[in-house]
């Protein structure tokens, strides 16, 4: 396991993608028709190559991805806690808070 910050890359991507989309100039800056329908091929050029590069990142984020083994400290494991069974009890009374 490698501690780089897979989450952190593949979420910062698209952001760097966003700021780069909006510091090209837009259809309202001067120019011809022309110039305008380039500016937005750039713009759809960007957006793609930056859509490219998540999906780069989180493939390399899959590939990398090993299970964790079976371990007590493991979020998901539940041995280890014990039921105090309160909420058998307290299901059992019939009693709800709500009621009027």
């Amino acid at each position: 396991m490698t501690n780089f910050p897979w989450l952190t890359v593949a979420g910062a991507i698209p952001l760097v993608g966003t700021v780069a989309v909006c510091l090209t100039p837009g259809r309202s800056a001067p120019g011809t028709e022309a110039d305008r329908r380039s500016r937005d091929l750039l713009v759809k050029r960007i957006a793609l190559v930056f859509t490219l590069i998540t999906l780069g990142v989180t493939a390399a984020m899959a590939a990398n991805f090993t299970p964790a083994a079976d371990d007590s400290s493991s979020p998901r494991s539940t041995s280890g806690y014990r039921s105090s069974g309160s909420i058998t009890r307290w299901a059992s009374t019939g009693s709800r808070s709500c009621s009027s």
